[in-house]
C-alpha cells in the first residue's frame, strides 16, 4: 500500500488500522512514495479500489505504461484506462468480495498479468502518450 493517509477525512482508514495489517503481516505499507517507477517495476498488481470521482487517475496511467495488470473500480475516469479483462478487471464500487476474487484471479494467472500488462502498455501509446495529450490539450485552447 502506497500513499500519505488523510488525517482530516473522517472516513479514511486511520494510522492504527495500517499499523495493525502490517504488525499481522497482512499489508506492506510504504507511506509517501517519491520513485513512483521504483515501486510500479517491483509490483505485479496496480489495485486502485476509489469510490470517489478523481477524473482519470495519473497512477492507472502510469501502471497501464508500466505493463502492469491493474484491478479498478467501474466508475468514470478509471473505465477509461482499464478496459475489463483487456488490461485489467473492472469492479463495482466498495466491493470487497469482488476486489479479493480479482487480486486471487491475478496472483494465480501469471500470464493472464502479463497479458493484461502489454495490452494496457499498448492503450496507452495509443491514446494517453504525452503527445498525444499535449497536443489534446494544446486544441481546447485554440478553439
Amino acid at each position: 500500500v502506497a500513499g500519505e493517509l488523510d488525517f482530516e477525512n473522517p472516513s479514511s482508514i486511520s494510522k492504527y488500522q495500517i499499523d495493525s495489517w502490517v504488525e499481522h503481516g497482512l499489508v506492506e505499507w510504504g507511506g509517501h512514495i517519491e520513485d513512483m517507477p521504483k515501486l510500479l517495476s517491483q509490483s505485479s498488481i496496480i489495485c486502485l479500489p476509489t469510490y470517489y470521482p478523481e477524473g482519470i487517475p495519473k497512477v492507472l496511467i502510469e501502471a497501464a505504461s508500466s505493463g502492469r495488470a491493474i484491478i479498478t473500480t467501474d466508475m468514470p475516469g478509471c473505465n477509461e484506462i482499464v478496459q475489463n479483462n483487456d488490461n485489467g478487471i473492472l469492479i463495482s464500487i466498495k466491493s470487497s468480495d469482488q476486489l479479493a476474487r480479482a487480486i486471487i484471479k491475478l496472483i494465480d494467472d501469471v500470464p493472464l498479468r502479463i497479458k493484461f500488462g502489454k495490452n494496457g502498455r499498448k492503450l496507452v501509446l495509443d491514446k494517453f502518450s504525452s503527445e498525444i495529450v499535449d497536443k489534446a490539450t494544446l486544441q481546447i485552447y485554440t478553439d
